[in-house]
């Protein structure tokens, strides 16, 4: 994949939405989420287009945890 972080905060990373493939029941770990997310096909080619993205937002969450350390919430 193409993606990289800079793209999701501003929505033009061109995610598509898996939303549809997850089962709410269950409690993902990130590796999980990242893995079923990358399955999903693109919308666009990464910093083409505009697209407001949820998954955009859960991967730079995901990518700030690792990055600092502990839970993103706890980051903010």
């Amino acid at each position: 994949r193409d993606f990289l972080g800079h793209h999701g905060g501003p929505h033009t990373g061109g995610l598509g939405d898996g939303y549809d493939k997850l089962d709410f029941r269950n409690d993902y770990t990130d590796a999980e989420f990242v893995k079923i997310m990358a399955t999903v096909p693109t919308t666009f080619k990464p910093g083409t287009q505009w697209e407001y993205s949820n998954v955009g937002y859960d991967l730079l969450g995901i990518i700030a945890t690792r990055a600092g350390g502990k839970y993103f919430g706890d980051l903010l």
